[in-house]
């Protein structure tokens, strides 16, 4: 009886090694070519996430937030307020289906849009910046702006790198300082003496004799 041996094709070379292994691999991908999928998948929404926080935290601008610049306020002379100054760099996130009509318009009215938040900053007070949210102030900003663009684009006022030059000042208005003399706007009251005017009586001399017939 031959040999299986005698069977095998003369010409026939045996498997390398690496062709085993690719073999294998692919007879192994070949039915898990979902699980597969999905791994990459993952991987791929793994990659975009990381790239998105490195735009963040290296200060590359997202899509639909817009850096305006940095602002300062100035506490009005004579104010009665904690708060001196303060300066802070101010962006403004867009409605994603407004975005594209705000970055025209801000294209086109930047200046309008600074000059419009700047003199809103002049008519604010100190107290506005007391707020750790600084949520009124945002709203007035959100509504200038929108007004400055006439369209309302913005989803978010951000206020970032904010720095508030803080001093000591008496907020009780009974001792506050006026600003022009720096004497108490309201001093305490003092007691004053009040007299009572009435009719003059008339004495006479006052005897000093011990005997009463000198």
């Amino acid at each position: 009886m031959p040999s299986p041996d005698s069977k095998r094709d003369p010409e026939e070379k045996p498997a390398e090694p690496g062709e085993l292994v690719a073999s294998r691999w692919r007879r192994l991908l070949k039915g898990h070519w979902l699980a597969s999928i999905v791994v990459m998948s993952v991987v791929a929404h793994g990659l975009m996430w990381a790239v998105q926080a490195s735009q963040r935290t290296s200060g590359t601008p997202v899509r639909g937030e817009v850096t305006l610049g940095e602002f300062e306020f100035q506490s009005p002379p004579g104010a009665v307020s904690r708060v001196g100054s303060a300066s802070f760099q101010l962006h403004i996130s867009l409605l994603q289906e407004m975005e594209s009509r705000a970055r025209a318009r801000l294209e086109g009215r930047r200046y309008k849009v600074q000059q419009d938040v700047e003199e809103l900053l002049r008519q604010a007070h100190g107290g506005d910046f007391d707020d750790p949210q600084l949520d009124e102030l945002k709203r007035q900003i959100q509504e200038q702006i929108n007004q400055s663009l006439d369209l309302r684009a913005i989803s978010e006022v951000i206020i970032t790198d904010l720095a508030v030059d803080r001093r000591d000042v008496d907020l009780d208005p009974a001792t506050a300082a006026a600003p022009e003399t720096g004497e108490p706007a309201n001093p305490p009251s003092i007691g004053t003496a009040t007299w009572e005017e009435g009719p003059v009586r008339s004495y006479g001399p006052v005897s000093t004799s011990a005997d009463p017939g000198a």
